[in-house]
């Protein structure tokens, strides 16, 4: 066999395999997004009351002072991005829904 002679299949142009399942980029941005505002919300829940807490101003560093205005406001904080999380979270749902096809299609 020489150089010249080639096969139909050493013809046939390569395609790379496609996936399965291609690849939503809207998607993977909504299940992005609905992660970090609900993990934003844990955080902001978690740092809280550390934050409340304020030196007394003596300088010993001993007792420490509780402030509840500053804990209402991450807690305000965390139940916006909660709210927030949910509707990414139902609107990535929603979503997945309205682009979905039985398998048989």
């Amino acid at each position: 066999m020489s150089d010249s002679q080639t096969t139909a299949l050493d013809a046939a142009p390569t395609v790379p395999a496609m996936s399965s399942t291609p690849r939503n980029p809207y998607a993977i941005a909504l299940w992005g997004l609905t992660g970090a505002t609900l993990l934003t919300a844990l955080i902001l829940q978690k740092l809280g009351p550390s934050r409340a807490m304020l030196d007394d101003g003596l300088g010993n560093g001993s007792s420490l002072m509780f402030d509840a205005t500053t804990l209402l406001h991450y807690n305000i904080a965390a139940f916006v991005f909660l709210v927030l999380g949910v509707v990414c979270l139902l609107a990535t749902l929603l979503f997945h829904a309205s682009r979905w096809r039985p398998a048989a299609s």
